[in-house]
């Protein structure tokens, strides 16, 4: 999911779209991700969560068909209407999403690979850590 997506951003939630192929079907799938760090209690984070699979199952289900969806939320949104500020937000993000271009995910400079400590072949082009370059007197 996190490899190509499609990707809309707003204040309290991030929308992540991937078609699904045909052998997949054509029902949505929805995923939600709800941080402690940004929400710190367990309670609200499950009630938040709730609340974006009732939203989905009402209103986005048809919207998103043929789509995996993941909800990724950024912050708490305030307790005064803050289920109506998700439902609208959420609603918003959901057409752009459906219509921005797949976006590769960037490794993030997490990977090893040629030119990183620990990992790739050395200036010598055959180095590493098990098999390192002769190096003469």
């Amino acid at each position: 999911m996190f490899n190509r997506q499609q990707k809309a951003a707003g204040r309290c939630c991030v929308l992540l779209l991937r078609p699904r192929s045909a052998r997949e079907g054509r029902a949505a799938r929805l995923g939600v991700m709800v941080p402690a760090k940004a929400i710190k209690t367990a309670v609200r984070r499950h009630q938040i969560k709730r609340w974006v699979r009732e939203l989905f199952r009402l209103k986005l289900k048809h919207v998103l068909a043929g789509h995996d969806a993941v909800v990724l939320l950024r912050s708490d949104p305030p307790e005064d209407g803050g289920h109506a500020a998700i439902d609208r937000e959420i609603c918003a993000l959901a057409p752009k999403a459906l219509a921005a271009q797949a976006q590769p995910q960037g490794r993030g400079g997490r990977g090893r690979g040629p030119g990183r400590p620990g990992g790739g072949a050395g200036p010598s082009g055959q180095g590493g850590k098990n098999n390192p370059s002769p190096v003469g007197p």
